[in-house]
């Protein structure tokens, strides 16, 4: 076996206990949460809408009677002191409450071909608890090392933007935001269809009626704007862009979880935030199918999270974002855009504390992106609002995990992925339009020189207490028509060392 890339990455992360209401995609203690609720505990979460409720959170683990299970039981033990005070601070009658802290981490790399390099990210925020029921948090991200295709500027090397910066009200039955947070629609565990943590956090309003069993969450979200020449007179102008949406969630007995989605995306040259679409009771396809001048890019999406026995749970998402019924024009030969993902978790009988996850993922080429106006693209700063790897894949995934007692885990995942040369930032493919009704036009799926890559992963978890924990990765891979040139192949050895570290501070 030849090296060809060795990464060592460190990570110091600090979060303040109950510093967030609402909890991060990459916080540690979603590792426990995913595993107690598929084990059969928590099992009023929702976790096919996320982000999660620390507050909620914490609720549930005080209403749980005491496991049997020595491990499950220290698993609940350390959720409990991670959440400890969530419940204090929403309850306690005095308002005014201020919370100081920050998040940090610092990365380390090693490659082949060029010199080490050093990276760190700090997050300063705060919590300003206005009443039980009102709260204000901002999380500044501070970093060095920007991604592929970012969008900010640089000043003395470094980037900034303010990840999370929402005020939030919550009550009985009714759930308010407003401002700058993640949202997460769906149960994948590799990503999500419709709305995942790939791209950069959403400046939002988001509005959520609730009750035992059914809930409806109507949402508006400002993207980015991009200067577009798809316009007219092919000039560069700049084009506005939007995303409203509505979402019907189900809850049946605490073990069925249903949600339904429609999502629109618009904008263009002058154009602003249109009415109907912002209207919760609206169907969005009816407003534009009676415009006129409301063009707009559609998805709907289906999802599912089922706990059908005690050890197993079956989760999915149908996602539909163009799919062509009439065959009247060579535009209707165009290929159903849509998005599939499928998985099973279960926890294996035979042996204790451990789990087997197995997911299978294809996204059609075409999918997220647009044929005419770019400003449709299903992008926000760059990156894929759904699926992290975008379009024009298929992707196998199986993981074993196995807890020694409630402080250690080790992690074993095989990936296999096939991705063609589609893509979201990428041209429209109209091949299709070539192609009379009575020729028809198919295409194989994935299209193009297909890139394929086999990786298997080790992975280990310990925590070490309230303040400290850490985790070690080892990922090797193997790539086939690499970058898809046919014939170039490439390995990559990936090391990965985190080391996370976390307190805070009630000034008063």
């Amino acid at each position: 076996m030849r090296m060809k890339n060795i990464t060592f990455l460190i990570l110091i992360f600090s979060s303040l206990t109950f510093a967030q209401i609402t909890m991060q995609p990459y916080h540690w203690s979603l590792r426990y949460v995913d595993y107690l609720k598929q084990a059969g505990f928590l099992n009023r979460l929702d976790f096919i809408n996320r982000p999660i409720d620390r507050w909620q959170l914490s609720q549930m683990l005080d209403s749980l009677p005491e496991p049997s299970s020595p491990v499950i039981r220290n698993m609940f033990s350390i959720l409990k002191n991670e959440f400890r005070n969530e419940k204090v601070v929403p309850l306690n009658t005095k308002p005014n409450h201020l919370v100081l802290g920050f998040n940090g981490f610092t990365t380390s790399q090693v490659d082949s071909s060029s010199k080490p390099g050093f990276d760190f990210q700090f997050n300063p925020y705060l919590l300003f608890v206005f009443s039980p029921n009102l709260f204000a948090y901002g999380n500044l991200k501070l970093f060095k090392k920007a991604p592929e295709n970012y969008l900010g500027k640089t000043f003395v090397g470094l980037h900034a933007y303010m990840e999370q910066a929402y005020l939030y009200y919550r009550s009985k039955y009714l759930d308010f935001k407003l401002g700058r947070d993640f949202l997460q629609l769906g149960p994948g565990r590799t990503g999500q269809l419709l709305f995942s943590d790939n791209s950069r956090t959403f400046d939002l309003y988001h509005v959520r009626l609730h009750h035992q069993f059914l809930s409806f969450a109507f949402f508006g979200i400002s993207l980015d704007k991009r200067l577009s020449t798809t316009t007219n007179d092919h000039s560069p102008k700049v084009a506005y862009r939007f995303i409203n949406g509505q979402r019907l969630s189900f809850n049946f007995k605490n073990r069925y979880f249903l949600g339904l989605s429609e999502v629109v995306l618009y904008g263009g040259p002058n154009r602003n935030w249109e009415l109907p679409f912002m209207n919760p009771i609206n169907f969005y396809y009816a407003t534009t199918s009676n415009g006129p001048f409301m063009e707009a890019n559609f998805l709907y999406n289906l999802d599912w999270d089922f706990y059908l026995w005690s050890n197993f749970n079956f989760y999915g998402e149908l996602l539909i974002d163009d799919y062509q019924i009439e065959k009247k024009t060579a535009g209707d030969l165009e290929p159903n855009e849509i998005g599939l993902l499928s998985g099973f978790n279960w926890h294996i009988p035979f042996l204790p504390d451990a789990r087997f996850n197995a997911e299978y993922v294809q996204i059609r080429n075409r999918t997220y992106n647009a044929p005419i106006l770019d400003w449709q693209k299903y992008i926000h700063r760059n990156r894929v609002i759904g699926y992290y790897l975008g379009n024009d894949l298929k992707l196998w995934y199986a993981s074993f995990e196995k807890w020694w007692g409630a402080t250690l885990q080790t992690k074993i995942h095989f990936t296999f992925l096939k991705k063609g040369e589609g893509s979201v930032l990428g041209e429209f493919n109209k091949d299709y339009l070539n192609y009379t009704i009575e020729q028809g036009y198919d295409e194989p799926f994935p299209w193009g020189i297909v890139e394929k890559n086999w990786q298997i992963g080790l992975e280990g978890f310990y925590y070490l207490n309230q303040w400290l924990n850490m985790a070690v990765q080892l990922n090797y891979d193997q790539f086939k028509n690499y970058q898809h040139i046919k014939g170039n192949a490439k390995e990559d050895i990936n090391v990965q060392i985190k080391i996370f570290y976390q307190m805070g501070k009630t000034l008063f």
